[in-house]
């Protein structure tokens, strides 16, 4: 836990490379990465689009590398108008 509040997510970049994060993501990591907002990210979860990521006994919500295919794939589409 300690690397994701390391400060080692720090790019502001939507176009963020998912090689340059760690294997645990934070909801801030996967937003940078997919370009999301907190709230669309949370929006896909609910509708099951994203799976549920880890919570933490403290409430965190940890997510992996593979909850940020899927919301990037839908971010490109959308802005193809597809």
């Amino acid at each position: 836990m300690d690397q994701m509040s390391s400060g080692r997510a720090t790019t502001k970049s939507s176009h963020a490379q998912l090689s340059e994060f760690p294997e645990v993501l934070s909801t801030t990591a996967v937003q940078r990465l997919t370009g999301l907002s907190r709230s669309a990210l949370y929006f896909y979860i609910r509708q099951g689009l994203v799976p549920e990521p880890h919570r933490t006994e403290g409430g965190r919500l940890l997510f992996s590398r593979d909850h940020v295919e899927i919301p990037r794939r839908v971010v490109e589409l959308r802005r193809q108008g597809q």
